[in-house]
């Protein structure tokens, strides 16, 4: 209800007023959803913390990045600039002036020709006596003892080249006695075939002839003719 009429009169005008419930309803809706705005709040307040403890704990700050790098170009530069001295023997003593070289010494007992031992001069500090001594660091020498040589190579490759030759000849011998055998094994075979025609006729005499002599002759049975055209 927001007027009241006495006829035509409006003794009760209540347009311009709110419900007292509704307005309490919206109230405690409008409280709601603060509390609930609070808690957001809050989850956010403990993300954005966890946030910043891992960037403070997993990264880098710029400032530390840049600190780095220039220190990296810093010993980077320190390290150009080295010399590589070939020298009969080191000099001694070793001094300020042997550092940031390395000097290649012919070695005492070389395995390979123009083998030599690299050295390098040391700062022990102040305070150490001596300050600077020398270092090996390596050797140019190689241990050759498991490798051919060129010419051992070229040895062996004759050595294995020249058998299978060899073995190749012995091949082609066995291959052509084998023939050899075959043919005279083919020969036997057919002559033993025409000694079975004979039987038991005993040979008496053996003539040579011409085809045309020999059918001009009276055969002998007991006479055997070779025909030699």
């Amino acid at each position: 209800m927001n007027k009241l009429y006495l006829g035509n009169t409006a003794i009760v005008d209540l347009s311009g007023y709110y419900d007292k419930a509704a307005i309490d309803a919206s109230f405690g809706e409008v409280d709601s959803q603060l509390d609930s705005m609070t808690d957001t709040i809050g989850d956010l307040d403990a993300s954005l913390s966890a946030l910043v403890t891992k960037v403070a704990t997993d990264y880098y700050t710029k400032s530390h990045i840049d600190a780095s790098v220039a220190a990296l170009e810093q010993e980077i530069s320190s390290m150009t600039g080295i010399d590589i001295v070939a020298v009969d023997v080191l000099p001694e003593p070793p001094s300020a002036e042997n550092l940031r070289k390395i000097y290649l010494v012919p070695a005492a007992e070389p395995k390979t020709k123009n083998a030599k031992e690299e050295y390098i001069c040391i700062d022990k500090g102040e305070g150490a006596s001596p300050r600077y001594a020398w270092e090996l660091i390596g050797t140019t020498d190689i241990d050759l003892t498991n490798y051919y040589t060129k010419a051992e190579v070229d040895a062996k490759l004759d050595a294995s080249v020249s058998a299978i030759w060899t073995e190749i000849a012995t091949l082609a011998k066995k291959s052509a006695v084998d023939a050899s055998i075959g043919v005279l094994d083919a020969s036997v075979s057919a002559l033993e075939a025409e000694v079975k025609i004979f039987g038991d006729t005993t040979i008496t005499h053996l003539v040579s002839c011409t085809s045309t002599a020999y059918e001009s002759l009276t055969k002998d049975a007991s006479t055997l003719y070779v025909v030699l055209d």
